[in-house]
């Protein structure tokens, strides 16, 4: 790997972050559903679903092996060959071991549900792992941090991955409940979809 490629796992590292506090911002925030349920909850449930399947298959591609067959891949991995010394090489190689145990449950949902309908999975036969937001975030945090110290190590800088999302969902989030409120006054009751 060059530093070149190491520039686009930083950037993949980031759009994962940023995916990642879109829904956490969304669907980890218990006052959102009052919104969701008004403003048309299948829109909702159905960008729910999307949005974890990106984060599940973002996440699953930092964890790929470094290549298959003659492909190579832009993975956690491929950072190995930043190492200059065996020290730095079997540090991140344990690290990335651990990222890999913690992240089995989403590899599962690739394989299974993502990258293929598997018919067992697909007709409710056998079930995917449940995986809680929590330990998505570890996961997520997990692969930031190592890119983010295989980034220093490589290139003497730090990174840091602070996502613009944070301000904008509840900025949208309130211009929904404004609308709402809006609506509720010029009907004069209460208001919302429930389409």
């Amino acid at each position: 790997m060059q530093t070149s490629e190491l520039r686009n796992i930083q950037l993949l590292a980031q759009k994962l972050s940023v995916q990642w506090s879109m829904f956490d911002e969304l669907y980890n925030v218990h006052e959102n559903y009052d919104v969701f349920q008004k403003t048309g909850p299948v829109f909702w449930g159905e960008l729910e679903d999307m949005l974890l399947d990106t984060l599940m298959l973002s996440i699953s591609r930092f964890l790929d092996p470094a290549s298959n067959h003659a492909q190579e891949n832009l993975c956690l991995e491929a950072c190995l060959d930043l190492a200059i010394d065996s020290n730095a090489r079997d540090l991140w190689n344990a690290e990335l071991i651990k990222i890999r145990k913690l992240g089995s449950g989403v590899q599962k949902w690739r394989n299974k549900k993502i990258s293929h309908s598997d018919k067992e999975f697909a007709t409710g036969v056998r079930t995917l792992p449940t995986i809680q937001f929590a330990e998505i975030k570890s996961l997520i945090e997990a692969i930031v941090e190592f890119v983010r110290k295989v980034t220093l190590y490589a290139c003497d800088h730090d990174i840091g991955f602070v996502s613009p999302v944070r301000f904008w969902v509840p900025q949208v989030m309130q211009y929904l409940k404004d609308g709402i409120r809006y609506k509720a006054e010029q009907t004069g009751g209460e208001s919302g979809s429930r389409r």
